[in-house]
């Protein structure tokens, strides 16, 4: 049983469920109700379309980075980003009001954070937690491989 299998089931038994409420119910709630249920089920497909494989869907030639959200909420956002012999501007640094936690996939990458003037060298498996308003910059992404990041964006809990 697959995950759009399941998915779809689960849309039938919500409206089925719905329906049978309305029914019962005849105040007027039911009609409420049922509205907050589409709303659940439309978040369901958006979720299912959302699904995929992170190496999928990269095109053959990359002349700006790609950014695309895989999924977002109120208090986070995670992101693939791919990226193929780009980096930041000379002179330039990155800031953010949100954390960043970062993990490189595939590919390679220099990053240098300001606060301590250091420099990471990363490869498939490395991760770095950036804070917020840290400023950071990319100083390069491998020319000949499709640099693969996976961000997740989050807000402090303070």
């Amino acid at each position: 049983c697959g995950l759009r299998d399941m998915s779809e089931k689960r849309e039938k038994h919500l409206a089925h469920s719905s329906w049978e409420k309305q029914k019962k119910r005849g105040d007027g709630r039911g009609a409420i109700l049922n509205k907050k249920l589409k709303v659940k089920r439309q978040k369901l497909r958006v979720m299912n379309e959302m699904g995929g494989n992170l190496f999928e869907r990269i095109s053959g030639e990359l002349p700006e980075e790609i950014f695309e959200t895989l999924l977002k909420t109120g208090s986070f956002r995670i992101e693939r980003i791919v990226s193929q012999g780009q980096s930041t501007p000379k002179g330039t640094w990155l800031l953010q009001k949100q954390n960043e936690w970062v993990v490189l996939l595939s590919g390679a990458a220099k990053l240098s954070l300001d606060k301590d003037s250091s420099t990471l060298n990363m490869k498939p498996g490395d991760y770095v937690h950036i804070p917020a308003n840290c400023k950071h910059r990319v100083e390069w992404t491998d020319t000949n491989k499709k640099t693969v990041w996976l961000a997740i964006h989050y807000k402090s809990s303070e």
